[in-house]
């Protein structure tokens, strides 16, 4: 099933809800999670887009699914944005080393607790929803990762000291529609 959003675009149906509508939330969900847990502001920069690969140094994605199919919750950053995210989850020092270690860890923490905002807005709207895991990805991992899931929609953020994209990527089961 297609829609159109406010853009113009022609979007696929995702279970009960349109992938620009989990875009809009992920994006929300990522805002708040990074202002109440780590104190850092964040806003949109711009529409939706695809994926700029430039920003992409590190990331994760988290699985969500649904009885219709489901999505991945993808954050990338690039390498001064992921740094950012992390001191400030650790509370370590503005010139404190950080380790690719200390970055896999906040990425996955930061993911995992806007994967957790976003499943309770769709469950909120009636969307039966499960979250996996958070999965690390870093330099080429992420664009590799990326590139398999063609289906996607992205929100550029900024206010992290560097630029964030929450990324969206959708998929339907077999039976779902095309």
């Amino acid at each position: 099933m297609s829609s159109t959003s406010p853009n113009g675009t022609a979007e696929r149906s995702t279970g009960t809800v349109a992938p620009s509508q989990v875009l809009d939330q992920a994006v929300e969900s990522f805002i708040q999670a990074c202002d109440v847990q780590l104190g850092v502001a964040l806003q949109p920069d711009g529409e939706p887009c695809d994926l700029d690969p430039a920003i992409a140094a590190y990331g994760s994605c988290i699985s969500c699914t649904n009885p219709s199919g489901g999505w991945n919750l993808v954050f990338v950053g690039d390498e001064k944005s992921c740094q950012t995210l992390a001191r400030a989850l650790f509370a370590m020092e503005e010139d404190e080393d950080v380790s690719e270690e200390d970055i896999a860890d906040a990425m996955g923490e930061i993911n995992n607790i806007a994967a957790g905002m976003l499943r309770a807005k769709r469950v909120e709207a009636g969307d039966e929803v499960q979250i996996g895991l958070p999965l690390f990805l870093a330099g080429g991992s992420c664009l590799g990762f990326l590139a398999n899931r063609i289906k996607g929609s992205a929100q550029r953020l900024t206010g992290a000291d560097g630029e964030i994209q929450v990324v969206i990527m959708w998929r339907e089961e077999e039976g779902g529609s095309q």
